[in-house]
């Protein structure tokens, strides 16, 4: 497919199942899943509070442009889910710490 979907990944008329007990003809490799785009972001900023005792504040971005990581499809032949992709990892997360150093 020139223009992939979560519904249909890849052309799945393509394929057809194997008679029983034999081995199929498709090559290795021949089915690529959707690649996966992160960036996760940090910042942090120190301040003293006395001579011992430091505070440090952090802020920390996962998955910051909350691009969904898709899932690999389906590949079992037959399968009413075949070629679909119906998994995804977890969305943005966002946390703020702070950390006393004494």
């Amino acid at each position: 497919l020139a223009d992939p979907a979560v519904q249909q990944w890849f052309n799945t008329a393509a394929f057809a199942a194997n008679p029983l007990y034999t081995y199929g003809n498709a090559g290795r490799n021949i089915l690529v899943g959707p690649h996966r785009n992160n960036l996760d972001a940090a910042a942090h900023k120190t301040f003293r509070i006395n001579e011992r005792v430091t505070a440090q504040l952090r802020l920390e971005s996962f998955n910051a442009t909350n691009t969904p990581p898709l899932g690999n499809p389906n590949t079992q032949v037959g399968n009413q889910n075949f070629g679909v992709i119906s998994s995804a990892g977890t969305q943005r997360n966002n946390q703020i710490g702070l950390k006393i150093l004494f």
